[in-house]
């Protein structure tokens, strides 16, 4: 059984915290982010070649580096949501599950690999398509 938690609502920004590479769209995200005005934390190892830091401009966009376990697992607990956008279809996300097993709903791009079987939308998270502004609606909610 999935947990739901539709109902938790908590402090106002999104967490993605996981490899950011090209395949996971970081940037996206970011640009999302400073579009909407929209609080993002990112952690995790950035490629070397993925500009990412191009796009932290610490008033909606943060950036921590590589954080330990236990604050990775604090800052789920308090986000809003986290963001898991990719443009490949993932057979496991460990992001994801660390996410959900602290009731942190995942914003996920795609319908295929095993998110379908993870996230139920509406409930533990939603599936988005690439378009910005049902993305923002559908931010708002959660």
């Amino acid at each position: 059984m999935l947990p739901e938690f539709k109902i938790c609502k908590k402090h106002n920004f999104m967490f993605a915290c996981h490899r950011h590479w090209p395949q996971f769209q970081s940037i996206y995200v970011a640009q999302f982010a400073q579009k909407y005005k929209i609080k993002t934390i990112f952690a995790g190892k950035i490629c070397d070649d993925y500009p990412l830091k191009q796009f932290i401009d610490n008033k909606y966009t943060f950036y921590l580096g590589e954080i330990p376990d236990q604050i990775k697992l604090e800052y789920y607990q308090a986000a809003r949501l986290t963001t898991l956008i990719h443009d490949w279809p993932t057979p496991f996300n460990l992001s994801a599950i660390e996410a959900l097993s602290n009731s942190c709903p995942v914003a996920c791009n795609l319908d295929k690999g095993f998110w379908p079987t993870l996230i139920q939308d509406g409930t533990n998270g939603f599936h988005v398509p690439s378009a910005t502004n049902e993305f923002a609606n559908q931010t708002q909610e959660f």
